[in-house]
């Protein structure tokens, strides 16, 4: 690979890394970090004083955004975007 190629991709890679803090919402970054400890999505809601309905739609919201499935998916992605 090119020296110049390849200052591409970690110039790319970089900028990826650095928006992803930025791609969840404060509450869905404090949700994602609450799944990471184990609770359950009836526990976050009472963490949170939001409904359990709501927390799947806020939970929705996080893996599509992280274009992750499921609870480790987004804690993977959110892990090595930075978020976590």
């Amino acid at each position: 690979m090119s020296p110049k190629i390849a200052h591409k991709i970690i110039h790319q890679f970089q900028d990826e890394t650095a928006s992803s803090k930025f791609l969840l919402t404060l509450r869905e970054t404090g949700i994602i970090k609450l799944i990471e400890e184990g609770l359950t999505y009836k526990r976050i809601g009472e963490e949170l004083n939001i409904s359990v309905h709501t927390m799947h739609t806020q939970k929705k919201s996080i893996s599509e955004k992280l274009q992750a499935k499921g609870r480790i998916g987004a804690i993977e992605k959110a892990t090595r975007k930075g978020i976590l």
